[in-house]
């Protein structure tokens, strides 16, 4: 099983589903997942009409790919729901026309804090905000935890059976023979052997001492 394998996106296809059960407004979506994938994030024309204020921007009608990265599924459930729901927060924010982040999406301001309420995502309470992300960082209250309880069982049963395999099949994978060696194989005149770097065997022979002869690349 890989990290893009089909029950990963069957799973987390459901919890889409789920998410949008509580929240219809939401379209649907394209998952996309994997260890390529570094950063999660949500590509959509619509919110990327808002987030620069376009309102005559042409939107696709295709679905919005979200996008969740390898760490994220690594991090176990939560974190991929976490995932989930901020970037359904930001669904949520461009159908209504609201810019909540800037600096590229990297700055979420109050009105993302705000929506992300609605999908049980919380500031840590008396937290400033961070000065580099502003409220990105909001966590699943304990009141979401409950109310997504057997998603969060289902995700964690499909979760552990991939980080097994992946394990089981990095086990079984060629182990690499340690560090890349780069030196040439030398031979004399008297059949001694040498090894000696290319970028010293370029600089100049070496001569033996038992058969006066230069060593020689084998």
């Amino acid at each position: 099983m890989t990290d893009n394998s089909p029950a990963i996106l069957a799973a987390l296809e459901t919890a889409w589903e789920v998410i949008q059960s509580r929240h219809p407004d939401l379209p649907a979506v394209t998952i996309t997942t994997g260890m390529a994938v570094k950063r999660d994030g949500l590509n959509w024309s619509l919110r990327d009409a808002v987030a620069a204020q376009e309102a005559t921007a042409v939107v696709s009608t295709e679905p919005p790919e979200l996008r969740l990265s390898g760490e994220t599924l690594q991090a176990g459930p939560v974190a991929a729901l976490t995932a989930m729901l901020h970037q359904a927060t930001h669904a949520q924010c461009a159908l209504r026309g609201v810019r909540d982040s800037t600096n590229r999406g990297k700055w979420h301001n109050r009105r993302f804090r705000e929506t992300a309420a609605e999908f049980d995502l919380a500031w840590p309470e008396g937290q400033p905000r961070d000065m580099k992300r502003g409220f990105a960082d909001v966590h699943l209250t304990k009141e979401g935890q409950d109310a997504y309880a057997p998603l969060l069982d289902a995700l964690d049963g499909v979760l552990k059976t991939w980080k097994r395999t992946a394990k089981k099949a990095a086990a079984a994978a060629p182990k690499a023979t340690g560090r890349t060696d780069s030196r040439l194989v030398l031979t004399c005149g008297c059949g001694r052997k040498a090894y000696m770097a290319k970028t010293s065997y370029a600089q100049g022979g070496v001569t033996c001492d038992v058969c006066g002869e230069k060593f020689t690349v084998r």
